[in-house]
């Protein structure tokens, strides 16, 4: 689809989505390797469509993924791998409420995924209404679910 319209976002977005899920099952080298051509796809749907609050989440999604690779999995990848990409929790946040300015309660998981990258940056007072809107949202959506029951277990917790 991307060689018959380069000018597709959707197709960029899915191409991200489905390299992120197939890297998956293939192992940390080639996850890693995968991870610079996923965050590209992501990127290129979002120039071509800013006004995508999906796409903008998926690029939060995966900056917080990166960070969260623990430090010594981080230096093992370096040494017998290869370099992870570079990427922060702040800049996974500027994503998400990036997407949340675009359309305000597209998805809980956006609003769960504030809620954590606050967490990550010891603010629990910015974390605990992110949590607890989507703590309270209801939705018959299974991952919108599983966004709510992750959200009362990281409330407990503050």
């Amino acid at each position: 689809s991307i060689k018959l319209n380069g000018g597709c976002f959707h197709a960029y977005k899915w191409k991200g989505i489905i390299l992120s899920w197939y890297s998956d099952f293939l192992g940390y080298k080639v996850k890693i390797e995968k991870s610079y051509e996923i965050r590209d796809n992501f990127d290129k749907a979002v120039e071509l469509n800013p006004s995508d609050p999906t796409s903008r989440h998926l690029i939060g999604r995966w900056c917080f993924d990166v960070s969260d690779v623990p430090w010594y999995m981080r230096t093992a990848a370096k040494y017998i791998l290869a370099e992870l990409p570079s990427t922060s929790y702040e800049e996974a946040l500027k994503h998400f409420l990036e997407a949340e300015k675009i359309q305000s309660g597209f998805f809980s998981t956006n609003w769960l995924f504030i809620g954590k990258c606050y967490l990550k940056l010891n603010n629990k007072a910015e974390a605990k209404p992110w949590l607890q809107k989507t703590a309270d949202y209801v939705s018959e959506d299974p991952d919108e679910k599983e966004a709510k029951m992750e959200a009362a277990q990281l409330l407990r917790t503050i």
